[in-house]
């Protein structure tokens, strides 16, 4: 799932890539008419897919949450949008046990006038069952929800609740109905970020992100193991003294943590693309950097290709206007 911009505005994109080679066998463009935008994707039950995002293309409002599922040839099944006078951005969504959906999101309709945390709940028919809103002082956001063993939902973002302060990591447990269990921040004396999280076979929870100091300074990888009370099992950080953040991630076969992100050299320099690996039982965290050009590359998604071996997506800027960008990383 990504960009195109050949109309100028930037128009969502499918690609089905192949495992072998990682050719790519089609692309399709949804081309609408105005500001639409799909982060993330994931497959469904049925075989088909389901991406969300956000498209000032369908709403009366501003932006609204958009959600679309889509078959495995890139033709659209069906497209729902959910929002209010003000904007809503969609970014991942999950399926869950009962066949349904939930996409984190923000809002600005709701809450108290700043950015807000959103979650829309779906049913398998495609219906917006529920949705809750995390009304903060400031700005919150909510990135990553994952499903655990009773229906309940665990949802990782940030907050800025301590402002002036940085920014902390916001967790929301919510039942499968979308009523508050708990809300955790987890914060230290830098600015904390999660954007990934994955469930453990034991039901645990593994939290991908990183930490900077105030203001616009050195990011540090940060991942973190939790129970889900929300408790802090274990951390593991590098300050490796360059500019690094980690965006996604899985657990392969071996239970380790393999993902990818970006990094630079300093403030002022391009990124490029990390790989990472946390060998969970040696408790052994490595970070390699994957140059491939003097311009800027970014990696924003991860999957397994077979045992040893992951898929890595991003974009590189090494052409003109900048191009999709698939690695096959042998660890």
């Amino acid at each position: 799932i990504g960009l195109n911009f050949d109309s100028g505005t930037g128009d969502p994109t499918f690609s089905k890539v192949r495992k072998k080679d990682l050719s790519i066998e089609w692309t399709k463009v949804i081309k609408l008419n105005g500001y639409d935008f799909l982060y993330s994707g994931a497959p469904t039950p049925d075989g088909n897919y389901v991406a969300s995002g956000f498209t000032n293309s369908r709403g009366a409002g501003g932006l609204d949450c958009w959600i679309v599922k889509f078959n495995g040839l890139g033709d659209t099944l069906w497209t729902r949008t959910f929002g209010g006078p003000k904007d809503e951005r969609g970014y991942e969504v999950t399926t869950t046990s009962d066949g349904g959906y939930v996409v984190s999101a923000t809002t600005t309709s709701w809450g108290n006038g700043d950015i807000d945390g959103l979650i829309v709940k779906l049913n398998a028919s495609c219906e917006i069952i529920w949705h809750n809103v995390f009304r903060e002082i400031l700005i919150d956001r909510t990135y990553s929800p994952v499903e655990i063993e009773n229906g309940d939902l665990i949802i990782s973002g940030l907050t800025n609740a301590n402002y002036p302060g940085n920014s902390d990591i916001l967790l929301f447990r919510l039942t499968k109905n979308g009523d508050v269990v708990w809300r955790k921040v987890l914060g230290s004396n830098k600015g904390d970020i999660a954007h990934c999280l994955l469930k453990k076979p034991d039901n645990s929870l593994i939290m991908i992100g990183y930490s900077a100091e105030k203001g616009d300074s050195l990011s540090y990888p940060l991942i973190i193991h939790l129970n889900t009370s929300g408790e802090v099992i274990e951390k593991f950080e590098l300050d490796t003294g360059v500019d690094i953040k980690l965006i996604d991630g899985y657990l392969n076969e071996d239970g380790d943590v393999i993902g990818t992100g970006f990094m630079r050299a300093s403030l002022k320099s391009p990124f490029d693309i990390v790989l990472f690996k946390l060998e969970f039982a040696k408790k052994k965290f490595s970070i390699k950097r994957f140059p491939l050009s003097v311009m800027e590359e970014e990696a924003y998604g991860s999957a397994a290709l077979s045992k040893g071996s992951a898929l890595i997506v991003g974009h590189s800027m090494a052409t003109h206007n900048g191009d999709m960008l698939f690695i096959k990383w042998k660890y």
